[in-house]
């Protein structure tokens, strides 16, 4: 659907557009479950590349926005742009954290393999899995998030105010994605506590604690109706 050279018209960039949504919500999903079952990731990243990531809800709710004379689109793709290039889209930015956050979790589970093989005297420590590219995406997502969707007081009860008002997409991705960064740095800590007998660092621990009390605040926020109701 993104092999067109140019940009389709209204009713054709509405149905590709549709197409590609749904496939990232089916990526973004099977993502999660296959790093928590540890089973290979149904669609290799490499075959994503390609494939731009969801747009912003304007463009999706006002398409001919994009399709008018001397509009340049910016599209975004799933590996973190090198040019510093901020990606406006809420869902977007969820799935980018989402494969952040199911590669940190899948690292868990195989340096926990790896721990109880090395303590059978079957593998080498070495083998252990590094999570250092993680904490760096982690990082750069983190930078590229443009002000109005950075997990501020205001931004918070402006998507709340969305969410209350039936517009729950935008809303229930802005809310999620920043539950998953959180989860991504417990998850941090969580690999580097794992299989040292000396917790975390003064200094991490305080990390630690600041996203343990964002998302907290994170899933208080959204209440009922923004865990039972993802898409709206």
């Amino acid at each position: 659907m993104d092999n067109l050279t140019q940009i389709p018209a209204h009713k054709n960039y509405v149905r590709n557009e549709c197409m590609r949504r749904t496939f990232w919500y089916i990526f973004h999903i099977e993502t999660l479950a296959s790093a928590f079952i540890d089973r290979p990731l149904p669609v290799l990243p490499e075959q994503t590349r390609v494939l731009r990531l969801p747009s912003e809800e304007t463009l999706f709710d006002m398409p001919r926005i994009e399709v008018r004379p001397n509009m340049d689109p910016s599209y975004d793709y799933l590996s973190l742009p090198l040019d510093q290039k901020v990606c406006q889209s809420e869902f977007a930015n969820l799935i980018r954290v989402g494969f952040i956050y199911s590669g940190v979790i899948a690292a868990i589970g195989q340096k926990a393999r790896v721990l109880r093989a090395w303590e059978q005297g079957r593998v080498p420590i070495s083998q252990a899995p590094s999570v250092n590219k993680h904490e760096t995406e982690l990082r750069t997502w983190l930078e590229l998030l443009p002000d109005h969707l950075r997990l501020t007081e205001d931004n918070l009860q402006a998507y709340l105010a969305q969410l209350d008002g039936g517009a729950g997409s935008s809303a229930w991705c802005f809310l999620y994605m920043h539950a998953l960064a959180e989860s991504t740095v417990l998850a941090l800590h969580e690999f580097a506590d794992l299989g040292s007998e000396i917790n975390s660092a003064a200094s991490l621990a305080t990390r630690q604690q600041k996203a343990l009390d964002n998302l907290i605040m994170i899933l208080n926020s959204m209440g009922h109706r923004g865990r039972t109701k993802p898409i709206s």
